[in-house]
């Protein structure tokens, strides 16, 4: 039912959502139960996977107790346990938003729902760029560990940050590298910022007596 819906409505749902957790406080507490409440709505008629959500919460876990851990040492264990908690509780509900959101619109959908709302063409072809050549890093990394282990590599926890900074610093140059190429080559066949993510063109067929399929002559470049 959820994934039905026109994308732009999930959207703004979201960005409200996310407004009222941000406003959200124990004293008003009306706002993170109506938050609660939409998400646990959403998330049976969806039938989203609890252990995924669980994989998302797990990696903002380390900022939580780092607020919690700021909020005891600045305010005290008797007013902080109470702001850690709260903050605890609105981060876990802003997560559980996002995943309700990504998890109901794929990665297409929620761009071009973006950008009929008004979002830049420019940030639209950033963020596809991004989720497009994500995985290519992510396989590129893959490759390099593997070649490391192929050598026979024995590591200590000092050799392994050593080469996870040196991994980093060859992925960030292989990736401006990549960025340059692909950039001029899109640039190449007419692509502009402004137009937004590239779109697939269907390749005109041209014999080699240069007519088309249906006969019909193609210009020449001396007519």
């Amino acid at each position: 039912m959820v994934h039905r819906q026109d994308a732009r409505w999930r959207v703004c749902l979201a960005l409200i959502g996310l407004i009222a957790v941000s406003a959200g406080t124990f004293q008003r507490w009306w706002l993170l139960a109506g938050v609660a409440l939409v998400v646990a709505v959403l998330w049976w008629y969806s039938q989203l996977s609890l252990l995924q959500f669980l994989k998302r919460w797990l990696v903002v876990l380390p900022a939580i107790l780092g607020f919690a851990l700021l909020f005891l040492l600045s305010s005290g264990f008797q007013a902080g346990w109470l702001k850690a908690v709260e903050l605890a509780v609105r981060i876990t509900l802003a997560v559980a938003v996002v995943f309700v959101l990504t998890a109901t619109t794929p990665v297409p959908a929620l761009l071009h729902a973006l950008g009929r709302l008004g979002l830049p063409s420019l940030l639209l072809a950033t963020a596809a760029f991004m989720h497009r050549y994500g995985s290519v890093f992510v396989d590129e990394l893959q490759r390099m560990r593997r070649a490391r282990e192929c050598r026979s590599f024995h590591p200590n926890l000092f050799a392994e940050l050593r080469d996870m900074g040196w991994f980093l610093a060859v992925l960030v140059v292989r990736a401006f590298e990549r960025s340059e190429r692909v950039y001029a080559a899109m640039i190449a066949r007419g692509w502009q910022p402004e137009n937004g993510w590239p779109e697939p063109i269907a390749p005109r067929m041209v014999t080699a007596a240069g007519r088309k399929p249906g006969g019909e002559n193609t210009p020449s470049t001396h007519d």
